[in-house]
């Protein structure tokens, strides 16, 4: 198991590939015929959202531990909480919906963790059934050494408006892609009825590692 791993097994999850949603706070998508180099894959997509500044950071990482099984180390808790309460209190106060009492609480809690580093991480394991197959590394993170997936960051920009206020959000979409270990390779063919249209998309997407 990757070394960069310290926290404790906060939890186990037994993915439910038939619907998304029901994964804890990770979504698990099903990916079919993904075309790498010619040669067509089955496999998983497990996505989180973040915050922002902890994955610049590099605290989401995940591990193929086994080959049903994928190690998630994520922050337990939002950046946010952690270091924007004087902004939240500031804001709250204008807005004349602040609670002392909640503010000590929230204090409490805050400096309890920002004590002990143990406790801003947490991992989940996510386990697929046997059933489906071995999972591998090796079409997603061939360049892996100790079971680490690739991580695949993407920002997202959600403006929206609240009455006539113009509201902007920004959160980051974590993936991590998996592939299914087949026995037997299946090259990606045209469909040879003189396409040729066909058959140069087919070249580019080989080309780009689509």
């Amino acid at each position: 198991m990757s070394s960069f791993f310290f926290c404790c097994l906060t939890g186990v999850i037994d993915v439910d590939i038939r619907h998304v949603e029901n994964n804890g706070e990770f979504e698990v998508f099903v990916l079919t015929d993904v075309l790498k180099e010619g040669v067509l894959h089955n496999g998983y997509e497990v996505v989180i959202y973040a915050d922002l500044e902890d994955v610049i950071a590099g605290k989401c990482k995940a591990v193929l531990s086994n080959d049903h099984e994928i190690l998630v180390d994520m922050p337990s808790i939002s950046r946010s909480f952690l270091d924007d309460s004087e902004e939240l209190v500031k804001q709250q106060k204008a807005a004349k919906v602040h609670c002392q009492r909640t503010q000590e609480a929230h204090d409490v809690a805050r400096n309890g963790i920002l004590k002990d580093v143990k406790r801003q991480t947490k991992c989940r394991l996510l386990r697929f059934s046997q059933d489906l197959g071995p999972l591998s590394n090796a079409v997603c993170s061939p360049q892996s050494t100790d079971g680490e997936i690739k991580v695949e960051p993407f920002p997202l920009k959600h403006d929206f408006t609240v009455k006539t206020n113009a509201l902007t959000s920004t959160i980051v979409r974590v993936s991590w892609k998996v592939s299914v270990v087949e026995v037997e390779k299946r090259v990606a063919k045209s469909s040879g009825d003189g396409n040729e249209a066909a058959d140069q998309l087919l070249s580019r997407l080989t080309g780009m590692g689509v």
